[in-house]
């Protein structure tokens, strides 16, 4: 959640996204106030939970499995 790049053992760390990283878990246990978007996508076979603060313009993703749900990313 603090880094980009495609491949994972050469990713950068981004200082915008370390800025903000209580955000995630502020957005995941308020996932129900009315100034935050919800909803689902698919990506191939996986299903991602979204969550989207637009004021901030701030995505968090999470990774649906079975019965769980697993951070993914989260970026501005």
């Amino acid at each position: 959640m603090i880094s980009e790049g495609e491949n994972e053992p050469t990713r950068v760390p981004d200082l915008c996204r370390m800025e903000r990283i209580k955000w995630p878990a502020a957005l995941i246990n308020d996932s129900e106030h009315p100034y935050l978007k919800v909803w689902e996508n698919k990506r191939g076979s996986k299903t991602n939970v979204l969550i989207f603060h637009e004021q901030e313009a701030y995505l968090v993703v999470l990774r649906k499995g079975a019965d769980y749900l697993i951070p993914w990313t989260a970026y501005l």
